[in-house]
């Protein structure tokens, strides 16, 4: 299983692993943005080292396309030429991101004094590829390549927020927390209004990233339909699939024991959240499994950001590609 998933990121690796890691804590690092389906969140690492997160609201059109994606996931994406890239269409989209990440830059330029520098991006999962390409051409520019820069989706940033490259929340001996040591899985739970989309992350601590061993959505399980379905119906819903989502990856991928937390993120409500925890614990069904809840979920993503930027300003080589040998590519798309 590591030999697949390492292969299969090993083009990201080009673009975000840190390196020798020079200290730079004390200073204040670039910012990373992360949407949310409602919001626009702008974090840094500030002098003090201390992560300052700010919420920007997005806009109609923003949440329009937000809508759209949601319906259209998991439907075959149409394969786009160079063409559709240079078409109104797409400028019509890149303009709607720069819409509303323009508000954003002029408040924190009057916040800093100057204007903000953006290190990394991430968004919704649901966004296909022509929604991640505008977001990446309307934040970075054309020069993306040629800077420290990381870019993806929340889900990809979230687990960051932790530290479980330092072993910690995995109930595990610190001379097992190596490439040599059992496997570590995350269950990430991404927890919104429309949809529960559920990640079985490996902690790959030699690489620091955590690489997607499998994922599954679940539309039906989202908040909004807690009302119509009644707490009892929905919650059994979700019990359905998380219990079908374990199973499935126990049989065909891990070990169950090789689980060792939970980590959920997502504007669901904090009680919403509460009882996706006890049914992912029930679904899991091992001990120790650790609930690694210190962040606000809305938040959790904004954190890995952070935690992402402060790596570009640490280690800027490993992130540009200018000089690599190795074509380019939108790897997270």
């Amino acid at each position: 299983m590591r030999s697949t998933l390492y292969l299969s990121i090993f083009i990201t690796l080009l673009h975000c692993v840190t390196g020798n890691g020079k200290p730079t804590d004390s200073l204040e690092s670039p910012f990373g943005l992360s949407f949310s389906p409602s919001a626009i969140l702008a974090s840094r690492f500030n002098s003090s080292g201390i992560i300052e997160v700010t919420q920007y609201p997005t806009s109609p059109k923003y949440q329009t396309y937000y809508k759209d994606a949601v319906t259209s996931y998991g439907e075959t994406e149409e394969r786009r030429t160079y063409d559709y890239y240079e078409s109104a269409t797409h400028k019509a989209t890149i303009a709607m991101f720069r819409q509303i990440v323009d508000p954003v830059t002029l408040s924190l330029t009057k916040y800093l004094g100057h204007e903000p520098t953006y290190a990394t991006l991430f968004i919704p999962s649901v966004f296909n590829v022509d929604l991640r390409t505008a977001a990446i051409d309307a934040v970075f520019g054309e020069d993306h390549l040629k800077r420290p820069t990381k870019y993806g989706t929340t889900d990809d940033a979230a687990c960051h927020a932790y530290d479980f490259f330092a072993c910690k929340h995995l109930n595990r001996a610190p001379s097992e927390c190596n490439w040599n040591g059992p496997e570590n899985l995350i269950l990430h739970l991404v927890y919104e209004q429309d949809y529960l989309y559920a990640f079985f992350k490996e902690v790959a601590f030699h690489l620091k990233t955590y690489p997607v061993g499998k994922k599954e959505i679940c539309k039906r399980c989202g908040e909004r339909f807690r009302d119509a379905l009644g707490a009892q119906a929905h919650n059994a819903h979700i019990n359905h699939f998380l219990t079908t989502f374990v199973n499935l990856s126990n049989s065909h991928y891990y070990s169950r024991d090789e689980i060792r937390a939970i980590v959920i993120s997502g504007e669901a409500s904090a009680e919403s959240i509460a009882a996706l925890e006890r049914i992912a614990r029930k679904a899991v069904g091992v001990e120790p499994l650790d609930y690694a809840a210190e962040i606000d979920a809305a938040e959790v993503a904004a954190y890995g950001a952070a935690e992402y930027a402060r790596i570009t300003q640490r280690d800027p080589e490993t992130f540009t590609m200018e000089k690599s040998t190795v074509t380019p590519v939108h790897d997270e798309l």
